[in-house]
């Protein structure tokens, strides 16, 4: 029983990491974009929108996967 429990929070664990790397990407995407935008058009709202969202996803991604290893590391040692 407790080795199932165990088994479901590791595959909790991965998703939620595939889910931070993919936050990561489309961050680092959209900060390209609206960098390259800067380059060619005139500076606008939206591309201030599209910096603040890049930096969030980017932010939001790196803070749990911080988050999911240190949280693995503690169920780790309580076991």
């Amino acid at each position: 029983m407790f080795h199932c429990k165990l088994w479901n929070v590791n595959r909790q664990y991965q998703l939620q990491k595939k889910i931070a790397y993919l936050l990561i990407i489309t961050g680092i995407t959209m900060l390209v974009a609206t960098i390259m935008y800067f380059s060619t058009v005139s500076i606008s709202w939206m591309s201030y929108v599209g910096i603040i969202v890049g930096g969030l996803m980017l932010g939001i991604g790196s803070m749990t996967i911080r988050f999911i290893k240190k949280l693995k590391l503690d169920i780790k040692s309580s076991h």
